[in-house]
């Protein structure tokens, strides 16, 4: 494995930049010879289309973005903070939709960090088109079917605790057939002087989405990628990915798939779900604590690629890793010690991105150190690697 630090990073970027084709293959012979095919008038985009017409820099105006959180917030580069290294999180926007961040560019990750009364101001959203019937039966059962301050909304919340923990209002709603899910972490600035105040200083940005969606919110769906049979198409069953025994093994202790997340309760579920993206959890048998989680997202490399230069740029102690079949840079790992040890490998493999994320039973039981959960990582990595690119 090949540690990559702050001082290697543009060098890396110059060489990945050259080396980065379509092709999933290993690298050519010749380092002058391009693989990446001419660009014509009808290529296919190298990433998804919002079926907005629009993106995230249109959906709040930056004076809104300032009163609601803080001075310092502006909208967040795509991979900007570690936390949206989760394929599951993108799966909107592979149906046409959009996933955005604002913040003041401090970590809203405890173990970077981040801190349950700290400085981080940040909101988040996730915009789905065409979930008009998922979100009736969402506002049926976590609204009871009364709406909050608009038709087709729930209560906007918040929660100041008049500033002894880090402020928080979500909300969930419909602009035409799009649900809209919002949270933001320190509403004004963390200094509401109550829920209501709280309210009043995120009320505007929650607007302004709103009169952004409302000439287009009934657009369809763009089908991004392929998710119908065909070549190297993902899995639908955790163990065509790596069956049990197989990982047992390559992890040196019994484990088995376990409980998955009920996905459609949420529009970011809704989309995971609706695009074909994975989400298997893996555990001891019989056990409630999950040992670690393949997730997945088809047609991911766009996401894969934004993730890495992000990660890159930023100077992110990653360790880039080698996996047979797979690129020079089609893989990397990334590990962290604090509040726990836990591993994460991010790889790109026959056009998808995969994440495959690998803890001890309990972040109690310090039975693993990040070194042989980084292996753990890599041992399950390269069996799933294998797996997809031997489908037929």
């Amino acid at each position: 494995m090949k540690r990559i630090g702050g001082a290697a990073v543009a060098a890396m970027l110059v060489l990945g930049l050259a080396a980065c084709t379509p092709s999933e293959g290993r690298p050519t012979a010749s380092p002058t010879k391009s693989a990446s095919p001419e660009p014509s008038a009808t290529a296919k985009p190298t990433a998804p289309v919002s079926s907005y017409g629009f993106g995230c820099e249109n959906l709040v105006p930056q004076d809104v973005v300032v009163t609601a959180l803080a001075p310092a917030v502006t909208l967040e580069p795509s991979f900007a903070d570690p936390s949206s290294a989760n394929p599951l999180l993108w799966a909107a926007n592979s149906l046409g939709g959009l996933h955005c961040t604002w913040s003041n560019g401090e970590s809203r990750n405890q173990s970077e960090g981040g801190t349950p009364l700290g400085t981080e101001r940040w909101a988040e959203i996730t915009i789905l088109p065409g979930s008009h019937a998922d979100w009736d039966a969402y506002f049926e059962r976590w609204a009871n079917g009364v709406s909050g301050p608009w038709p087709d909304s729930t209560t906007l919340s918040c929660f100041t605790q008049n500033g002894s923990v880090l402020g928080v209002c979500s909300i969930n709603f419909l602009v035409g057939d799009s649900w809209v899910d919002l949270i933001i972490y320190g509403p004004a600035d963390n200094a509401a002087a109550s829920d209501e105040d709280a309210v009043e200083a995120v009320t505007p940005f929650i607007e302004a989405i709103r009169a952004a969606l409302e000439p287009v919110g009934t657009a369809p769906r763009y089908a991004w990628g392929g998710t119908t049979p065909g070549a190297n198409a993902l899995p639908t069953d955790c163990e065509a990915f790596v069956p049990a025994e197989a990982m047992s093994e390559a992890l040196g202790q019994e484990l088995a798939y376990s409980w998955a997340p009920k996905k459609r309760l949420w529009n970011r579920g809704v989309a995971a779900d609706d695009f074909g993206a994975p989400d298997c959890i893996f555990s001891l048998p019989d056990s409630d604590s999950a040992r670690g989680v393949l997730r997945a997202l088809p047609g991911g490399r766009w996401a894969y690629e934004q993730l890495l230069e992000s990660r890159m740029t930023a100077g992110t102690d990653i360790e880039i890793v080698t996996i047979d079949g797979l690129g020079a840079r089609d893989a990397f790992l990334e590990c962290s010690t604090s509040p726990w040890a836990t591993c994460s490998l991010q790889l790109a493999v026959a056009g998808h991105w995969l994440q495959v994320q690998v803890d001890n039973e309990s972040s109690l039981d310090g039975i693993y150190g990040v070194d042989e959960l980084g292996q753990q990582a890599l041992a399950y990595a390269e069996l799933a690697a294998a797996s997809i690119t031997a489908r037929p």
